[in-house]
């Protein structure tokens, strides 16, 4: 049979590494039938691995600094009547781009198989759903009160940066895999379209990784990342809210005397202890994003 080919933009919602583990393991269990099969995968970004789905993820779990990019995976199906069976997944983190081939496959079968992939790297061009907030957030070019955007409905803006938009949210639907009801709020940054691109996207992704294993008092929690630059308003991280006033609104005319100044201090140190265990080199304090929070 002539080897198939198909390709798209997916959309990100989940760590890169393991959305291709997890769709290894189900493309092979797929080709086990009738007889057996075989799956390596290849990753690369700061190192260049290759391996069977569970024994990458031994080394990732015993690596957690290492960063992947690319990823490459090879499933064979072997049959003693007929010629052995492939499919091959190539994902990029950079572009979010996936390709995917098939040879000796089955017309039907393939449809399975990519149904499969799709599952794990859904196609950003289908996610559109036909509801008319949907429609509007296509049409409009800025965000306003009221959208509804994926599982969230936004507030109230709070105020904006370099790279995108914050806003207060409700959770209008749990995300899928995030530990958020409905009707609770968050803080949601929406990205602007034209800083998501190659390294850009990889630096996101890396934010999301280190920020959403910390738990600490004196740190917000992070709780889902979305990226789709091919959707409006789709690429954004979403975060805990919290209530209170900034730093920069609390600082009198005359300044802080020395004692607040140090309690300030002791708590963007606490915050600091609280990203050790992760092994994040830096963390940013911005004067806009620091609340008053109690320590031991």
């Amino acid at each position: 049979m002539a080897t198939t080919k198909s390709s798209w933009t997916f959309l990100f919602r989940r760590p890169f590494v393991s959305m291709v583990l997890d769709c290894a393991r189900r493309l092979k269990a797929a080709l086990e039938w009738p007889e057996r099969s075989e799956c390596v995968v290849t990753l690369s970004g700061t190192e260049r691995v290759m391996g069977a789905p569970d024994d990458l993820s031994r080394h990732i779990q015993d690596n957690p600094n290492r960063e992947y990019y690319h990823a490459t995976v090879t499933v064979k199906g072997y049959h003693d009547d007929a010629p052995a069976s492939k499919v091959v997944l190539k994902a990029s983190l950079v572009h979010l781009e996936l390709i995917l081939q098939f040879q000796n496959l089955e017309p039907s079968f393939q449809a399975s198989l990519t149904s499969i992939v799709e599952n794990h790297f859904p196609k950003a061009s289908s996610q559109f759903s036909q509801r008319p907030e949907e429609k509007r957030v296509r049409e409009t070019r800025e965000l306003q009160p009221g959208m509804e955007i994926d599982c969230y409905r936004l507030l109230q803006r709070l105020g904006s940066g370099m790279s995108g938009e914050v806003w207060k949210a409700r959770v209008e639907r749990t995300p899928p895999g995030v530990g958020l009801r409905p009707s609770e709020s968050v803080a949601m940054k929406h990205y602007f379209e034209s800083p998501l691109r190659g390294a850009e996207l990889i630096r996101v992704h890396r934010e999301f990784l280190v920020a959403s294993k910390l738990r600490h008092p004196n740190l917000v929690r992070v709780f889902d990342l979305l990226l789709s630059p091919s959707r409006p308003f789709h690429s954004f991280l979403v975060m805990e809210h919290v209530e209170g006033r900034t730093l920069k609104a609390q600082i009198p005319n005359q300044g802080f005397d020395v004692k607040k100044v140090i309690d300030i201090g002791v708590q963007i140190v606490w915050g600091h202890r609280g990203t050790a265990w992760a092994k994040c080199t830096t963390q940013r304090y911005k004067s806009g994003q620091h609340h008053d929070a109690p320590y031991e």
